[in-house]
């Protein structure tokens, strides 16, 4: 090995050598390339694209010194992964930097060398199926800034750039703001191990918020006091961007420069004039709620005014101490022109309501309860409600229960309002959680950033998460809305009434109430798919997180920006963490450690730690044993990566038992070189292979360690171990398990994860043949070399020809007749949840295929998949044409149409079977289909004649549907939304003309979010044509995240997750990609949120 590792090294130094003494042109690039490729082809790969203008390479480096140094230190670890970010920065930066520089640095800090899953060689680390317009976790969350799926292309992210609790200043407030950066200063990192309670506490919280035309007053009152931690500092407050008119203490009005100062950040009053004790801080500013398109803080959307304050919008609207352990009771009186914001509504119960000379008009809210400022809220707008009585199961108080939107959307209220007496049922049933105030309401407005936010007492949602009518609205709105409704009504006590202590424990809040939404959503829908829904988005987006230079823990460390931690690893990977808690205690225990959390923390601020403590008590009581403990469990909250799980498994016939060795590895990644063993639940099933039944019952094992052994005695036949059942832990999973045993769990197996897995490990398996035969026909060609012009014909349907890349298809390895066949038997099962029928016959999603393949060719991927759909479709288009026939009936079933309240998912699910068997009897031309889809245009379901218009991309009726269903969506500002999702990921050669027209007719100069994201994001899904080998695509892209950074960072934040990919692709896309982030990071005036997120995408922080 250390011969192999000298050998490599030799060949990197006269690599280097050569390059930095040498003139080059793309000729000679290409011919050293291919000479290289083999041996540290990373390095070579970025060098070899550092000097495109035939310039010397900087020469102020000593690369023979700086490469012996790195060498004689590194102990002989990977060679792609020692020396690459610090060379290749000093080379294309052109700073000159000693060894002993970088050596201390990679020796001292606490980054380790990445050494993850898919053996990147490249750079250190790197919400449904395609085609189908009913899918998955299309905004349905709150604020998380996850990454985009094929359909989730609406609401992500929150706005925090507070630093939860970490001292800045003595009584601990932050210094960071939402603006911008100006890429002057660098930005400030935050340590989760530097928290500090606040020197000062606010216990009452007095506003009036008197809203103008063109400003709005806020007078605010803070009844304040000196805590236990004040040592005599200066009283700091957060406030960005306040104009002044007064600012006091005990009603004496205070001089700025004399006696306080104030920077657009922070107002900061001099210790000396702060009174001891108690006292009473005043001020009154002004904002422009009017002009405000960072839509955080007051804003306005269309003619409502509303707040967005999570996590550090209150400090845009007035003076405070803004952290999540700042708790206060609130009196809150709102005054405005009656005539146009007749609604005036905030946090709490409405104590009155009061004219006032002029037309206007006023309100006053008092809130109860002690909360954090990131949960206070008001609305005021002209707005219609619907409303319905709620009566608590345990109290038997009534609750007034309210959703408002715009009068011309009041109708597609009805399904909210029913999801949320569903969730306060459950909430009741489930856990014994009853609402706690005697008014809740739920507001929709058309500009948010987010999917909806829980304040308490005043629910407010993006739009698109909370109206819906089966006229205009696709199937997924309806699970949406159910999901985001629960999760923003359970905040009410995993939130709101037990809250966080420091912004580092978002998960707490997060990933648990995702968990409880789950839980909430799964017994309601009552199908398969559901519960498949979350685990396809964890592998998916989260696995690929973990894999990326983003990787971080559920509960990070540090952090820039607090909101670019609003991600799928904080909120799904952390309710899979929550729902290990309760594979591991089972139902009745698990509700026992909620019991207690809730009972121990109520009122008050939390962290991870007294969640685990919980959890911990209930163990204790399970096991009956005070020596257990579940302390190995919090390594879940500090441990990045996605841990690996290998078993392998024995039968002794004659001895009758079953063996099952298991080990666990999580790759090492930048941040944390040493990995330790997790607690991992493992759910084990058996079925016998002979009779298709389950003869041994279930187990759940705990797999604590690098390597354990399980035994099962007295079985009689050998059975097939059904592993990880309900997906019991968010690991990669391999096993001995042959390919005829896993089409036998397919077709046998009752636990929907498990038939779902092996299914995928059977197309993995040849996706990755038919890939590498595809590849290595290319590469035969010449063309594999990184600087060729054109990797394939963008026009060619891989499922036409006899040829592809030069090499006959009937050379290239066939789909298994056995897989085909176990597919063909589950899709004739009528008892099969028909939801699940449409994950068995899609292949898995673009990004899990890109994080399993090693520098991904997506010209040569796209065709892989074209191929093997081609392959499966010759076997099975007539049986699919059959059951899109044979179910017509049943799922464009009009019985419910026109009652809102009344959902059918099994119907739902029938739609997206039949909407995917359309999409793939139109991509494969099957005869008569051109009928087919325009028939189904006239469907009044719009999932139906949106994919119809999705699938005629394949035909030349495509500019005719599209006309036609933008008739249909255009007067809908949500129905337009989604055909531009739809108009925008349309699979064609002139999609760049598509996008071009969609901007200049439909956008404009729109700054709605949802808009926004949806003209650009789905078109980032187009797996051949977004990432094109000109680099158009990635141009595009990072043109519009520097318009959008101008005026609204949270969004331009948000676009930039399709070049989370960007170490995945091959050497060629890699360089694209990095060239735009990096012009990105070069223009002016970015945003502290946009930069601190390239800035961790490439490796720069």
């Amino acid at each position: 090995m250390i011969l192999k590792k000298l050998l490599n090294f030799n060949i990197f130094l006269v690599t280097v050598l050569s390059l930095a003494n040498t003139n080059y042109d793309k000729k000679n690039t290409c011919m050293i390339k291919n000479i290289f490729r083999n041996n540290s082809s990373s390095i070579v790969g970025r060098l070899l694209n550092v000097n495109s203008n035939k310039k010397k390479l900087s020469t102020h480096i000593n690369f023979p010194s700086l490469i012996y140094e790195q060498i004689k230190f590194s102990k002989f670890l990977n060679l792609d992964n020692i020396f690459e970010k610090d060379i290749i920065k000093s080379i294309k930066h052109k700073i000159k930097r000693p060894p002993s520089y970088i050596i201390q640095k990679r020796l001292m800090s606490e980054k380790g060398d990445n050494n993850n899953n898919s053996n990147n060689s490249s750079v250190n680390n790197e919400k449904k199926r395609q085609g189908v317009i009913t899918s998955n976790n299309d905004g349905a969350d709150d604020k998380r800034l996850k990454s985009t799926n094929e359909s989730d292309l609406g609401v992500t992210g929150t706005n925090d750039m507070n630093n939860g609790g970490i001292s800045n200043n003595n009584n601990g407030a932050n210094n960071s703001g939402n603006g911008n950066a100006g890429g002057k200063k660098d930005p400030k990192i935050h340590y989760r191990t530097d928290y500090r309670a606040s020197g000062f506490a606010i216990n009452n919280v007095t506003l009036n918020i008197n809203i103008y035309d063109n400003e709005t007053t806020v007078r605010s009152m803070l009844d304040m006091m000196t805590s236990e931690h004040y040592s005599g500092e200066d009283l700091v407050f957060d406030g960005v961007g306040l104009k002044i008119n007064e600012i006091s203490l005990d009603n004496k009005k205070l001089v700025e420069g004399e006696q306080y100062t104030y920077d657009n950040e922070f107002l900061t009053i001099f210790s000396k004039y702060v009174p001891k004790g108690k006292f009473v801080f005043g001020s009154e500013v002004i904002i422009h709620p009017e002009t405000n398109y960072a839509l955080t803080g007051l804003y306005k959307s269309k003619n409502i005014i509303v707040s967005q304050c999570e996590a550090t919008g209150f400090r845009r609207i007035t003076f405070f101490i803004d952290r999540p352990d700042m708790m206060a009771k609130y009196d809150v009186t709102l005054t405005a022109e009656k005539a146009k914001y007749p609604i005036l509504l905030s946090n709490g119960d409405k104590l009155n309501e009061f004219e006032i000379p002029g037309g206007r008009h006023g309100a006053r809210f008092n809130d109860p309860h002690l909360k954090p400022c990131y949960l206070f809220a008001v609305v005021a707008g002209d707005l219609k409600h619907l409303s319905d009585k709620y009566v608590t199961k345990f109290s038997k108080r009534n609750v007034e229960l309210y959703v408002f939107a715009e009068e011309k959307y009041v109708s597609k209220l009805k399904w909210a309002l029913e999801c949320l007496k569903k969730a306060m049922k459950f909430d009741e049933d489930y856990f014994g959680l009853e609402y706690d105030l005697s008014r809740l309401n739920l507001v929709a407005v058309s500009d948010f950033n987010v999917g909806a936010m829980e304040n308490k007492g005043l629910n407010i949602f993006n739009a698109n998460s909370l109206l819906a009518s089966k006229k205009t609205s696709i199937d997924f709105s309806y699970e949406r809305i159910l999901t985001v409704v629960g999760h923003e009504y359970f905040h009410n006590y995993t939130g709101n009434r037990v809250t966080l202590r420091d912004w580092f424990q978002l998960t707490l809040k997060e990933g648990l109430t995702v968990h409880r939404e789950n839980l909430f959503s799964e017994q309601t829908t009552k199908t398969a798919t559901f519960r498949l829904d979350h685990v396809d988005l964890i592998r998916s987006v989260q696995f690929l997180e973990d894999s990326s230079p983003l990787s971080h823990p559920i509960r990070p460390e540090s952090y820039v920006s607090m909101e670019n931690f609003y991600t799928t690893t904080v909120y799904d990977k952390g309710s899979e963490v929550m729902r290990m808690y309760q594979t591991i205690l089972g139902d009745e225990y698990y509700k026992k450690g909620m019991e207690i959390y809730i009972k121990k923390n109520d009122g008050g601020t939390a962290t991870c730690e007294d969640f685990n403590s919980a959890m911990n008590e209930a163990y204790k009581l399970k096991k009956g044993d005070s020596s257990y403990n579940l302390d190995q469990y919090l390594l879940w909250y500090s441990q990045s990566g996605t841990p690996h799980v290998t078993a392998e498994y024995i039968y002794d016939e004659h001895k009758k038992t079953f063996t099952i060795n298991v080990s666990q590895y999580t790759n090492p990644d930048e941040n944390q070189k040493e990995k330790k063993a997790l607690f991992i639940p493992m759910k084990v099933g058996f079925i016998n292979p002979r009779t298709g039944k389950e003869e041994i019952p279930e187990i759940t094992y705990e797999f604590k360690k690098d390597k354990e052994t399980f035994v099962i005695y007295n079985v009689n036949e050998k059975p097939i171990p059904s592993l990880f059942r309900g997906f019991s832990a968010p690991v990669y999973i391999k096993d001995n398990l042959t390919d005829e045993e896993r089409i036998l769990l397919l077709k046998y197996d009752t636990d929907s994860f498990v038939r779902y897995n092996v299914c995928v490990d059977l197309y993995m398996k040849q996706i990755e043949k038919n890939y590498n035969e595809l590849l290595q026909a290319k590469s035969s060609q010449g063309n594999t070399d990184i600087c060729a012009s054109n990797a394939v014909n963008n026009d060619v349907n891989a499922g036409g020809d006899a040829t592809l890349h030069g090499v006959e298809k009937s050379n290239l390895t066939p789909v298994s007749e056995d897989f085909i066949n176990a597919m063909k038997y589950f899709l004739e099962d009528e008892h099969a949840d028909p939801g699940f029928k449409s994950y068995i016959i899609t292949l898995p999603r673009d990004r899990y295929i890109i994080n399993h393949i090693k520098n991904v060719d997506t010209d040569v991927l796209a065709d892989t998949r074209d191929f093997i759909y081609k392959q499966i479709g010759d076997k099975l288009n007539d049986l699919y044409f059959k059951i899109f026939k044979k179910i017509e009936s049943k799922a464009d079933d009009m019985t419910h149409f026109n009652d809102e309240s009344y959902v059918d998912f099994e119907q739902i699910n029938m739609r997206k079977l039949r909407n995917t068997l359309l999409t793939l009897l139109s991509k494969a031309k099957y005869p008569n289909m051109l009928d087919h889809i325009m028939q189904h245009s006239n469907s009044p379901y719009p999932s139906n004649w949106l994919t119809s218009f999705a699938v005629s991309a394949y035909y030349d009726k495509y500019f005719e549907l599209y006309d036609k269903t933008y008739q249909l969506s255009k007067d809908d500002e949500l129905l337009l939304q989604e055909w531009l999702k739809t108009a925008s990921r349309s699979d064609r050669s002139d999609i760049y003309d598509i996008i071009k027209k969609l901007e200049t007719e439909v956008l404009k100069d729109s700054k709605n979010p949802n808009v926004i994201r949806a003209v650009y994001l789905p078109f980032t899904f187009n797996l051949r044509y977004f990432n094109d080998i000109s680099g158009k695509g990635y141009k595009l892209l990072a043109d519009v995240i520097m318009k959008v950074d101008k005026f609204n960072p949270m969004v331009a934040t948000q676009l930039c997750d399709p070049f989370k990919l960007w170490n995945k692709l091959d050497l060629k896309r890699q360089d694209l990609m990095l060239s735009e982030m990096n012009r990105v990071l070069e223009m002016e005036n970015i945003s502290n949120n946009l930069k601190e997120y390239l800035l961790r995408l490439t490796n720069k922080l």
